[in-house]
């Protein structure tokens, strides 16, 4: 099932929410950790278009150019169980044209766009500041995602 097959992909949420956590042992920050080709600290466009080009080739197990239930007999049991809730959120945001699969470019060009917005000074590197400016932007969103699946208190 798709929601399974994305479970890779929700341990990157905080990058695919936005360039954001800049270490490289906190999640999505791994992702941007190895986004910096040049080990220089900043992050160009074109290093984030690689890294994201790379993730989605390890995604789409098949190589058939979508990430959907096919990939899914490859991913580890635990990833699909933990990643279920989320999985479904991601598909939303990722799913342009609702067709129940992630294209190439519409996992690359959700996270293009965010970077850009990250992009304050319009450049096409991140800096650490802009960085460190997505992070918290980023564990906001993640804040109020987590309370949008809270059980109200009535």
């Amino acid at each position: 099932m798709l929601k399974a097959s994305l479970s890779a992909a929700l341990a990157l949420a905080a990058v695919v929410a936005g360039p954001a956590m800049a270490h490289p042992h906190h999640g999505g920050g791994a992702m941007l950790h190895r986004a910096d080709a040049d080990g220089d600290g900043t992050i160009t466009r074109d290093e984030y278009r690689s890294a994201r080009e790379r993730l989605f080739a390890r995604l789409d197990r098949n190589s058939d150019g979508y990430i959907d239930d096919a990939d899914d007999g490859q991913a580890p049991a635990m990833k699909r169980h933990r990643g279920a809730v989320r999985a479904a959120a991601m598909r939303k945001a990722l799913d342009a044209d609702n067709d129940d699969r992630i294209s190439r470019a519409e996992l690359v060009d959700v996270a293009m766009s965010r970077f850009d917005r990250s992009d304050s000074d319009g450049n096409g590197v991140l800096d650490a500041k802009e960085i460190e400016a997505s992070r918290a932007a980023a564990k906001q969103r993640m804040r109020e995602l987590r309370e949008q699946r809270a059980p109200k208190a009535q």
